[in-house]
C-alpha cells in the first residue's frame, strides 16, 4: 500500500536573534551529504541537499546554524557541517572571535530537551561533568549546544565553568582523564562509525583512558589499543590516566543492554534504555549504494514530503538510503529485526506512553494490553506495532481509526486497509466489517496480522526491517510507503516508546552492507 506520511514542523523558540556575517564570507560542506533546511531547526523541512566539498556563502548565523546560499537557493545548515574559509573574501575579514560562556552538568544525569519545557522531547541524556556551550539563559532554563546539538536544560542542574575563546577545533581534548564504561558490553571500533570494524569489546565498570570527544563519539585507549566508542556509555570517574586499565574479554556482542534511571528536569525519574542492545549482523546487499539508488530511482515511486511531495532527487535518496547516516539510537531502529516478539514493555509501561498522547476518549487510551497481545500473537516487535499505528492513525484520531458505522456496527481500521483512493472511507469500513474489526482490540490485532502476513513474515518478500520495507532490492515495487523519510519517522517513534521500558529485550539489528 502506498502511504503518504504527513510530517509536522515544530517551531523553534525565539531565544536568540540572527547574527549577520561579514559580507562575502564563504565556506565548504564537510560531510558527505547535508540537509539544508527551511529554518534553523532539525524539526524543519529539508529544502535541498548539498554534498561534501560544495561551496556556500554564509548569510547569517543563529543558534548553532548558518543561513547559507548555494547557487540560487538558500536555507539553513548546522554549523558543524560547514568549514569556513580561512582567507579573506572580497577583501572583507571574517567575523572576529567572540568569547563563549560554558556551563557544566552538575547532576548525575540531565535531559537535553528540544524546548524549554519538561513536556518537550528528549534530544540526549547528559552526564555529570559534560561541558555545555551557553547560547542563552531564561528563567529556569538554559539554551545550550552540546556536540553540535542545540537544546534546553534545567538551569538549576548546571553550573558555571567560566568563559573561553571560541577556537577552530570542535573536538575536546582531555588526555589525562579516566572514564568508566556503563554498558554491559560496549564495542570499541576502529573509527567513529557504527559500521566500523570492532577492535575490542569492553565490559561494564571497565576503566578507559579518555582522549577526546567529537559528534557523540569518544576516542579512548585501552591496553595500548586506541579506538572509538559511543560517548553516551562512558561516565566520569575523577581519576587520572595513571590508573591501571584492565583488559576486556573479546566477545561477539555489540552494544550492551544498559538500563539507566534518568532524573528528569523536575526530579521525576523515568525509565529509559537508550542503548543499542543485542547483536548486530550485516546483510550483503549484492550491489553498491549508488547502484541501489539508481535502481530505486528508476523502478520505484520515491517522494520527499519535505519538498511538497515532489520526486526525490538522487542526492536525497543517497542520504536516506546510506546506513552510515543513521547510526544513532533512533536511527538504528530502521535496521531492527521486527520478526519476533520480546517482552520489551509491560502493560503499565506501554499505557504510560499511550495515555500521554492518547487521552481519555481516544481509541488507544489504555490499550497497552491489546497491542502486546497482538504483537505476541503475530510474533512481531511491539515497539514497531505501536509506533506504526501512532503515525498511521495520527495517534488514533483518523476517521477510520476513531470508529465508523457500517451495517449497524462500529468498525475500526487502523492501517487504512482496503481504503481505496476516491472511496477511502467506504472501502476501509467495508474491509473492517468483513474482517470483524468491531472492537479496538480486534482492529489492533487485524492491523498486526495484515502487516505481518504481507511484509514481516511473508516468505516471498521477507521485509523484516523498516529499511527492507522501504528499500528492498529484489522487490522495489513492494514498498510500504513512498515517502523517503518513512523508515526514519517510524524509527524515531520506536525510540521514543523504548524510553518507557526498564528492560528492553535482546534486540537484533540487520544493517545493510553495500559493495
Amino acid at each position: 500500500m502506498k502511504s503518504k506520511l504527513a510530517m509536522s514542523a515544530l517551531a523553534l523558540l525565539p531565544f536568540v536573534g540572527t547574527t549577520a556575517m561579514a559580507s562575502g564570507q564563504t565556506g565548504v560542506i564537510n560531510f558527505e551529504f547535508v540537509n539544508i533546511r527551511v529554518n534553523p531547526s532539525i524539526n524543519n523541512s529539508v529544502k535541498f541537499v548539498l554534498k561534501k566539498g560544495d561551496k556556500v556563502e554564509i548569510l547569517s548565523e543563529k543558534d548553532g546554524w548558518y543561513n547559507i546560499k548555494s547557487g540560487n537557493k538558500d536555507g539553513w545548515v548546522a554549523k558543524n557541517a560547514v568549514t569556513l574559509d580561512a582567507k579573506q573574501v572580497s577583501n572583507v575579514k571574517t567575523s572576529p572571535q567572540q568569547t563563549a560562556k560554558y556551563k557544566e552538568v552538575a547532576n548525575d544525569l540531565l535531559n537535553l530537551r528540544s524546548g524549554a519545557s519538561t513536556n518537550s522531547s528528549i534530544l540526549a541524556v547528559l552526564h555529570k561533568g559534560d561541558r555545555l556551550k551557553v547560547i542563552d539563559e531564561a528563567v529556569g532554563w538554559t539554551k545550550v549546544e552540546f556536540n553540535g546539538q542545540v537544546g534546553f536544560v534545567s538551569s538549576r542542574l548546571v553550573k558555571d565553568v567560566g568563559t573561553t575563546t571560541v577556537g577552530a577545533s570542535t573536538e575536546s581534548n582531555s588526555s589525562s582523564v579516566v572514564k568508566r564504561v556503563i554498558s554491559n558490553k560496549l564495542n570499541m571500533r576502529k573509527s567513529s562509525e557504527i559500521t566500523s570494524e570492532r577492535v575490542k569489546t569492553l565490559n561494564r565498570g571497565q576503566l578507559v583512558n579518555f582522549i577526546s570527544e567529537k559528534n557523540g563519539w569518544a576516542k579512548i585507549s585501552v591496553d595500548g589499543v586506541t579506538g572509538y566508542v559511543s560517548s553516551y556509555y562512558l561516565e566520569n570517574t575523577g581519576e587520572s590516566s595513571d590508573d591501571v586499565i584492565e583488559s576486556a574479554e573479546d566477545v561477539s556482542a555489540d552494544f550492551g543492554n544498559t538500563s539507566v534511571e534518568v532524573v528528569d528536569d523536575n526530579n521525576v525519574k523515568e525509565n529509559t534504555t537508550p542503548s543499542v542492545a543485542g547483536g548486530i549482523s550485516y546483510k550483503n546487499m549484492g550491489m553498491s549504494l549508488s547502484n541501489h539508488v539508481n535502481l530505486q530511482s528508476s523502478k520505484a515511486l520515491n517522494l520527499n514530503s519535505s519538498n511538497g511531495w515532489g520526486k526525490a532527487s538522487t542526492e536525497e535518496l543517497t542520504y536516506y538510503m546510506n546506513p552510515q547516516n543513521h547510526t544513532s539510537y533512533s536511527g538504528m531502529m530502521q535496521f531492527l529485526a521486527l520478526d519476533s516478539y520480546s517482552n520489551d514493555l509491560t502493560v503499565d509501561q506501554l499505557n504510560s506512553y499511550l495515555n500521554k498522547y492518547c487521552k481519555s476518549g481516544n481509541v488507544f487510551h489504555n490499550q497497552g494490553h491489546a497491542f502486546i497481545n497482538a504483537a505476541k500473537k503475530n510474533n512481531i516487535n511491539v515497539l514497531y506495532l505501536v509506533a506504526h499505528s501512532m503515525i498511521e492513525t495520527g495517534y488514533g484520531t483518523s476517521k477510520l481509526a476513531s470508529g465508523v458505522q457500517y451495517n449497524g456496527k462500529t468498525v475500526y481500521n487502523f492501517f487504512g486497509i482496503g481504503a481505496v483512493d476516491g472511496n477511502a472511507l467506504a472501502g476501509g469500513s467495508a474491509t473492517a466489517y468483513k474482517n470483524g474489526w468491531t472492537s479496538v482490540a480486534a482492529g489492533i490485532d487485524g492491523a498486526a496480522t495484515w502487516i505481518s502476513q504481507r511484509y514481516i513474515h511473508n516468505s516471498q518478500y521477507n521485509q523484516n526491517t523498516l529499511y527492507e520495507m522501504k528499500w528492498s532490492t529484489g522487490f522495489t515495487w513492494h514498498q510500504y510507503a513512498s515517502d523517503i523519510s518513512w523508515p526514519k519517522a517510524i524509527g524515531n517513534k520506536m525510540a521514543d516508546i523504548g524510553k518507557y521500558s526498564s528492560n528492553l529485550g535482546a534486540l537484533r539489528y540487520i544493517v545493510p552492507q553495500y559493495n
